[in-house]
């Protein structure tokens, strides 16, 4: 039922969500305590969260030092075939964390 009133809350408010964000509307729903309106604004504030945060691709030239050092490392796929990688924060550089350069 509370799945159903989400979907007409969207539908009514015009918001048109990826199917990344839809797919996980039960979570939103139980976070929210079932409150439609509560669970929509957060899946809004997730997507546009999302948009400005990956505003590139990751690719293997802007990950090359990363992959040098060890800080990341591919684990294979997980059960929709996607790439997964590994982030081991304890091999930070100890100079990118004076500069403070954790957004490259």
């Amino acid at each position: 039922e509370a799945l159903r009133l989400l979907q007409e809350e969207a539908r009514c408010q015009r918001v048109a969500l990826p199917v990344s964000i839809s797919a996980s509307a039960t979570r939103y729903l139980s976070h929210s305590h079932g409150d439609p309106k509560k669970a929509l604004k957060m899946m809004e504030a997730t997507t546009e969260w999302r948009s400005s945060f990956f505003t590139r691709p990751l690719s293997d030239v802007n990950m090359a030092e990363d992959l040098r050092l060890g800080l990341v490392y591919f684990a294979g796929r997980d059960k929709a075939l996607r790439p997964v990688l590994v982030f081991r924060a304890s091999r930070i550089p100890a100079a990118w964390h004076r500069e403070r350069r954790y957004d490259l």
